[in-house]
């Protein structure tokens, strides 16, 4: 997410350059380009430190089609189990930062999860 809102705070052409310390951040930086039209200019790694460039294209100019519904995505959270929370979260905030708009549905016992909080 906080790459969209980098690349989202500059122009067609300019270029931002992440540094991250997860190696599936790195892997996933071509798929993200691929989806949102951007270009990945260099993917390195150099003691444990992932350093990606991308420049910002034009939102028509992705390689992959692209069909996003007006009505973005909506999960259900329908358990208080953690595990099933977590993977909620995991998939909206994915869906999220390829600028979709994201509705989480809580259900009766999935409301008691945000209370206990990810313990």
């Amino acid at each position: 997410m906080k790459i969209k809102q980098a690349i989202d705070s500059i122009t067609e052409g300019e270029r931002i350059e992440i540094v991250a310390t997860d190696a599936g951040f790195s892997r996933d930086a071509q798929a993200w380009c691929d989806t949102t039209g951007n270009r990945l200019i260099s993917n390195s790694e150099e003691k444990g430190k992932y350093t990606v460039i991308i420049e910002k294209g034009s939102s028509g100019a992705s390689t992959m089609p692209l069909e996003h519904d007006a009505k973005g995505k909506t999960l259900i959270m329908f358990s208080d189990d953690l595990d099933k929370a977590l993977a909620t979260f995991v998939l909206a905030n994915g869906a999220a930062a390829t600028g979709q708009p994201v509705t989480i549905f809580f259900t009766f016992w999935g409301l008691s999860r945000p209370e206990k909080g990810l313990q």
